[in-house]
């Protein structure tokens, strides 16, 4: 058996904000991390730190970029056991986004809102976290990725809560 963490955040910026005003959740943003200090994490996001409309895949950290200036920052971590195959199917599909992608979909973003669907090669950050779970076997929540807010993702059967607080407190 092997773990992947899904990393819950909202780092107080003015997009986080208007992410958090119109899902109504704690967080507004999640990324998968593949290591126990979930130092780095995977996800869709803003490409330029001061810039939030474009966006891109990202290598966050939790000690550098946003998360370094927003110390106020907050996040939720959750561990989630995987076979072997199913933590290589992650990586790859992890790759293959990566190289594949055509950027962040702010459209599919504001229309997930409406529960309206829009199929790019492109991702928001919980239509990214759903897609790799779920095309890697992965069994998760029966819905379609491109309608997923970050916390509903919290709901998937054998997460299990590692740490709640702020970012610049973790791993303290």
């Amino acid at each position: 058996m092997r773990s992947i963490y899904l990393v819950f955040s909202h780092s107080n910026t003015i997009t986080s904000k208007i992410i958090k005003f119109f899902s109504k959740e704690k967080y507004s943003h999640v990324s998968l991390s593949l290591d126990d200090s979930c130092e780095y994490m995977y996800s869709f996001g803003r490409k330029y730190l001061y810039l939030s409309v474009i966006g891109c895949f990202n290598v966050e950290n939790i000690h550098n970029g946003l998360y370094k200036i927003h110390k106020d920052s907050t996040m939720a971590i959750y561990k989630l056991n995987v076979t072997d195959d199913q933590y290589e199917n992650v990586i790859e599909k992890i790759n293959n986004i990566a190289k594949s992608s055509k950027g962040y979909n702010i459209l599919g973003l504001l229309l997930a809102k409406f529960r309206i669907r829009l199929n790019r090669n492109k991702y928001y950050c919980s239509e990214f976290v759903y897609n790799v779970l779920s095309d890697s076997c992965v069994n998760i929540l029966d819905k379609d990725k491109e309608i997923f807010k970050p916390m509903e993702l919290s709901c998937i059967d054998g997460l299990e809560l590692l740490y709640e607080g702020k970012v610049s407190e973790y791993g303290l």
